[in-house]
């Protein structure tokens, strides 16, 4: 049976994570050129070393000094050679990290929203966070000490194999077993792997969505039911942690098992090589210090195997993620439109969310620029929802909705979203000043557009009675102020866009009647 330790799977993973390593491929050189110093000097060492024990009882202090010389060098060489590497590894961490995220993060915005309404947010927040360091760590570090233990098992295998072959087969023979040990419990470790990783998932939507809800679970009366369900989670993803690290000390023990069998092999042998001339004191003491290398690098691959799986199952959700070919990133038209009349028509418009079957069907209407139109109908009707048609949060799935006789998927991003301004029942606030707030919706608006804005929205004098006035941190989505404070602010924000249609979704339900009456008449 052919054992193989990487799928293609695997190598097409590992062959895309790499490419986000090309912009820094100088830095990558040197890198390499720092690990193979690293191991030049290591070769070195335990050579100089011997020939120092050995010339002790010869009482040769010539060549005491000599050796110890040469290992203060070779030991202050590999001191400036691990700084420069623990630089460039740093480096190379926080970039690779840092585009990765952008590029998640960036396929992530343009989702659409059906794609949230499915998938919970604590799943992105897990892949973006967690899944995205797994990157760097398989090319920086995982994937680089690899290579260096490999690198340092073939030369260390060459330059045993030069002192004593005998020796050498003893050390060799070994490494069977390790890779075998290697490809079993590496087929284990990546499906435990996959298994904690869901189970995070489901941890961080868990957490953040009791978190979001605090009043809501404070004012049912379900603490203790909440904290309940966190521990059995928290409960899960420990079993889980613990099935991944007895397998992972299982492995390694079985390689520790092995390591020692060489080892007492290798002493046994070259000490009676030794006390029969075979092998003079000096070379078995290098050879005793170049055997544990071998076994312990041969060793080390086995312990990161773990990790090298645990990164795997990462790159696999974060392509899934980024590959997903549930949800089309959200498409828009080419036409830059500058200016609109405002004229909105709808047109045997249906849309369904899904196989409950329509929300809207054969919806007709038309609504002239600089006109009102009051959409009314019991909850559930699907006022929001043409609404969110309207901006294309959703697509509909038969019929057209035009803004003045142009197709609303012909307009690009920009010319529809700069159009239209929506104020919400519950409006979303940005953990910011009052001021950015307001000014998020155009970056080109002075303070005294905000104050006019404000002024129209009727709560420029409650902002102007605060300690920091628009200044204010209005806390996360804007838990410092009410409900109705809120939306005042939020039609601020609509009004400075100075969009020609303007969606108002219950927007003034947290208002009283006076309040409603001056903002409906700016």
């Amino acid at each position: 049976m052919k054992i193989k330790f990487l799928s293609k799977e695997d190598m097409k993973l590992l062959k895309r994570a790499f490419t986000y390593v090309k912009p820094y491929k100088l830095r990558l050189l040197l890198f390499f050129i720092c690990i193979s110093s690293s191991i030049i000097f290591g070769l070195i060492e335990p050579y100089i070393f011997g020939v120092l024990i050995s010339s002790l009882p010869q009482g040769n202090l010539d060549i005491l000094v000599k050796c110890l010389v040469f290992l203060a060098i070779v030991s202050l060489s590999q001191l400036v050679i691990m700084h420069f590497y623990s630089s460039i590894e740093t480096y190379l961490n926080n970039n690779i990290v840092k585009d990765l995220k952008c590029d998640m993060y960036g396929k992530i915005l343009n989702l659409p929203v059906k794609a949230f309404d499915e998938m919970p947010v604590g799943e992105f927040i897990s892949r973006l966070y967690n899944d995205a360091a797994a990157l760097s760590d398989i090319i920086t570090f995982q994937f680089v000490n690899t290579i260096i233990d490999i690198l340092k098992a073939i030369v260390i295998g060459f330059v045993v194999f030069k002192i004593n072959i005998r020796l050498a087969l003893v050390v060799v023979a070994c490494f069977p077993f390790s890779y075998y040990i290697f490809v079993k419990y590496g087929k284990k470790l990546k499906k435990k792997g996959a298994e904690l990783k869901n189970i995070t998932d489901y941890y961080f939507s868990n957490v953040q969505q009791s978190l979001q809800g605090i009043r809501e679970v404070k004012c049912l009366g379900i603490k203790k039911h909440n904290f309940m369900e966190f521990d059995n989670i928290s409960n899960d993803v420990k079993d889980k942690g613990i099935e991944m690290a007895l397998t992972n000390i299982v492995a390694h023990d079985l390689s520790s098992f092995i390591n020692i069998a060489s080892s007492i092999l290798v002493m046994g042998i070259g000490g009676y090589f030794v006390i029969n001339k075979i092998l003079p004191l000096e070379l078995f003491i290098a050879f005793s210090s170049y055997s544990k290398q071998f076994s312990n690098s041969l060793m080390n691959i086995t312990k990161m195997n773990s990790t090298i799986q645990q990164a795997l199952t990462s790159l696999e959700r974060i392509f899934g993620l980024m590959d997903n070919l549930s949800y089309s990133n959200e498409y828009f038209g080419e036409k830059s439109i500058m200016e609109i009349q405002g004229n909105i028509k709808f047109t045997n418009v249906s849309f369904s969310y899904g196989e409950d079957g329509n929300i809207l069907k054969d919806i007709n209407f038309q609504v002239m620029g600089n006109k009102k139109l009051a959409i009314v109908g019991k909850s559930g009707a699907g006022k929001s929802t043409i609404l969110n048609l309207l901006l294309r949060l959703y697509d509909y799935d038969s019929g057209e909705i035009t803004i003045d006789n142009i197709d609303i998927k012909d307009f690009d991003e920009r010319s529809l979203r700069s159009h239209i301004s929506v104020i919400r029942q519950d409006p979303f606030l940005f953990n910011i000043s009052i001021m950015e707030n307001i000014k998020i919706a155009n970056s080109s608006a002075t303070d005294e557009d905000v104050y006019d804005a404000c002024k129209s929205a009727y709560i420029h004098e409650f902002i102007m009675s605060l300690p920091n006035k628009y200044n204010s941190i209005v806390g996360e989505n804007g838990v410092n102020l009410s409900g109705g404070q809120k939306q005042r602010i939020a039609i601020a924000r609509g009004l400075i866009k100075k969009s020609k249609i303007i969606l108002f979704d219950e927007a003034t339900s947290a208002l009283d009647n006076e309040s409603q009456y001056f903002i409906k008449q700016s």
